[in-house]
């Protein structure tokens, strides 16, 4: 019984990551791309936008 209740808490909590975090992977997706677009190596957009990525999931742990 306490390891459904634990088990079903840590399921709701990684929902709710999953949720809270869609939005920033989605827009470091559409950076990447959109660098891509104007001429920028796979490599070095890859490396912007994971340092954009990054620099939020900092700016959100200190929140």
């Amino acid at each position: 019984m306490e390891f459904d209740a634990l088990r079903d808490g840590l399921a709701a909590s990684l929902l709710e990551v999953e949720h809270n975090l869609t939005p920033v992977v989605d827009a470091t997706d559409r950076m990447r791309g959109e660098l891509i677009g104007r001429g920028w190596t796979d490599a070095g957009a890859e490396a912007m936008a994971t340092a954009w990525f990054k620099a939020m999931m900092y700016m959100g742990a200190k929140s």
